[in-house]
């Protein structure tokens, strides 16, 4: 048994903040030896005069989605597919534009959902390729905290389900490295400059590589030291930073470092970066070349997409869903979207109309139903979904409103729902004063989010990666200053969910 004290010391916004600069790319040293080495050969033998930079270039990606063999740990689906919206504003000004190349694949694969870093993992995810278009992987598991990466000898890129989505810059940033970007910083990953170096010149070589110089003058040595550029200012820091930044880093001349934040390919937080320099874009441009990326046809449709106004067919109004074959049909009205080629639904676990978390994600090409195990559901329970309508050129629709419903006996309900039937003792209850004590058992070790409900199913307070370890285990909590009331506790794993209410007096 342990325990674990958490604190209420960050206000919600700082927390989301801190959480979103945890987990660094996982771009190794040699892969971005690699990428620099393949950019550096393109500027050699690459004619970016002979590139038109007026035509929009028009790239396929194909979007791989991977859960466990049970059908678990999926990412959103609604969400990942939004990781488009962010390519397309984030490569806007470069005229190139990413599309959607086929259905959204989901994968039901062990293999990859244990470690989707190590080498078999790579191995199992390289079988799933589709040809000729940029395949991108995301799953839960990897055995480095990481958000993405991407790996030159298997050629595609990966991100983490927390990142995908369309306000991270991870999948922007691992398609810098696609189209051969290192690092504004390369040559400094694994060493903490600011610890080592703050005050004092920066040695000549780290890591075996040349140290950039501040000077673009006559000491100027920028073309070959770190990322290769000269319009990148020198930056030496390779842990996620805030901005803006200030330093006492010195180049090995003693100058000092002004480093820029703005850069996608830098480590600074995702709200602080937002452009590519335009040497940069030239040697994405110049792999483009390259590699015949700049050969695809445009996508035959372009319209826009709305799904807000979709309506439900059936289970809608919190009716019985009916189970036929050991499957639940849901239907809904496509005539408001009837561009669309795709959906992709969305069902989730609810109690008191508060998500327990999503139970299952899937998608259906050209057809306005679909069918859902019930062994994804379980017997007597609530639940909500939700349809995205998608059409290559246009991911960005927002998904239809929720429509309700309930089961009732299912008759194979072993499932992932049956998990949430778990027992989360809290004491003192009613709540005076004292810290909150929590008791619960985890079926195995586990990433947890905590949160904090009120009855009207606003979120008061929220922990994501909470460290579970399989047995039971104690959680001591300070309560910040509630109302009197009724609230929820709520604590989802990707295999478990606990749920209990408490009055605070």
């Amino acid at each position: 048994m342990r325990f674990l004290y958490l604190s209420f010391l960050c206000s919600l916004l700082g927390l989301g903040q801190l959480l979103a600069q945890e987990a660094p790319c996982g771009l190794s040293l040699a892969d971005g030896a690699a990428i620099k080495a393949q950019m550096m050969e393109n500027r050699r033998n690459i004619n970016l005069a002979q590139i038109s930079r007026q035509n929009t270039t028009y790239i396929p990606l194909s979007l791989h989605l991977v859960g466990n063999e049970a059908g678990q740990g999926f990412a959103s689906g609604s969400k990942a597919v939004e990781m488009l919206c962010k390519l397309n504003s984030d490569f806007a000004d470069q005229n190139i534009f990413f599309y959607l190349n086929g259905p959204v694949r989901f994968i039901y694969d062990d293999v990859i959902y244990d470690d989707a870093y190590n080498n078999t993992g790579q191995v199992r995810m390289s079988s799933y390729k589709v040809p000729n278009s940029l395949n991108v992987f995301v799953s839960a598991n990897v055995s480095r905290s990481v958000a993405g990466y991407y790996t030159p000898s298997r050629d595609f890129v990966f991100i983490q389900n927390s990142y995908a989505n369309g306000s991270s810059t991870t999948i922007t940033h691992e398609l810098g490295h696609f189209f051969t970007l290192p690092h504004t910083f390369f040559g400094w990953e694994g060493v903490d400059a600011r610890a080592q170096y703050s005050g004092s010149p920066a040695p000549i070589l780290i890591n075996g590589r040349l140290v950039e110089n501040v000077d673009r003058g006559i000491g100027a040595n920028c073309a070959n030291a770190a990322d290769g550029f000269c319009d990148t200012e020198a930056d030496y820091i390779s842990e996620r930073f805030s901005c803006p930044v200030s330093t006492s880093l010195q180049d090995p001349t003693g100058a000092p470092l002004q480093i820029n934040s703005d850069y996608f390919m830098s480590y600074s937080s995702d709200n602080c970066q937002n452009t590519f320099s335009q040497e940069q874009k030239n040697a994405m441009l110049a792999d483009m070349a390259n590699r015949n990326w700049t050969n695809f046809p445009a996508p035959s449709n372009m319209d826009s997409l709305d799904g807000s106004q979709l309506q439900g067919i059936s289970p809608i109004n919190n009716d019985f869903a009916q189970e036929v074959n050991g499957q639940i049909r849901l239907e809904w009205d496509a005539s408001t979207a009837p561009n669309a080629n795709q959906w992709v639904i969305t069902v989730e676990r609810i109690f008191n109309n508060i998500p327990l978390g999503q139970v299952y994600t899937g998608s259906v090409m050209n057809q306005n139903f679909a069918f859902i195990p019930s062994s994804a559901l379980g017997s007597n329970r609530q639940f909500r979904w939700t349809v995205k309508p998608l059409q290559p050129a246009y991911t960005c629709a927002p998904s239809s409103p929720p429509f309700y419903f309930q089961t009732g006996t299912i008759s194979s309900s072993h499932s992932l729902a049956d998990l949430a039937q778990n027992e989360l003792q809290i004491f003192p209850n009613p709540v005076q004063d004292a810290a909150l004590q929590l008791r619960l058992t985890a079926l195995a070790n586990s990433s947890a989010q905590l949160a904090i409900y009120g009855l009207d199913g606003r979120i008061i307070w929220e922990k994501q990666n909470l460290a579970l370890i399989a047995g039971e285990q104690d959680f001591r909590l300070a309560i910040p200053a509630l109302a009197a009331g009724q609230y929820f506790i709520l604590i989802r794993s990707d295999k478990q969910v606990w749920r209990q209410a408490f009055i605070k007096q």
